[in-house]
């Protein structure tokens, strides 16, 4: 079987969205807020590589498309949340 780089990236950022919870506990029982914007960066990074090698919009593979359109909304969801909801900061529509 052939290692898909495609398939790493996209396992890599699901994993990052499953740690979530654990992050925000840590966060809470450390008391260090500095968990949860690192978690932010490492994230975007993970969803920038994914972004750049796995298409979305282009994609032919139905399945595949959904997925990875799922993925997208997941981290926007996640992003939201985070910096809205927990850290306060505002989050823009657009940029």
């Amino acid at each position: 079987m052939a290692h898909n780089p495609q398939t790493e990236m996209e396992k890599q950022l699901a994993r990052m969205l499953l740690s979530l919870p654990t992050v925000l506990q840590q966060a809470e029982e450390t008391l260090n807020p500095h968990l949860l914007t690192s978690y932010l960066y490492e994230l975007s990074k993970s969803f920038s590589q994914f972004y750049e090698n796995c298409p979305v919009a282009g994609e032919k593979d139905a399945e595949v498309k959904r997925a990875r359109v799922m993925l997208v909304t997941k981290t926007k969801g996640v992003i939201e949340v985070v910096m809205r909801d927990i850290l306060g900061i505002r989050v823009l529509k657009r940029m």
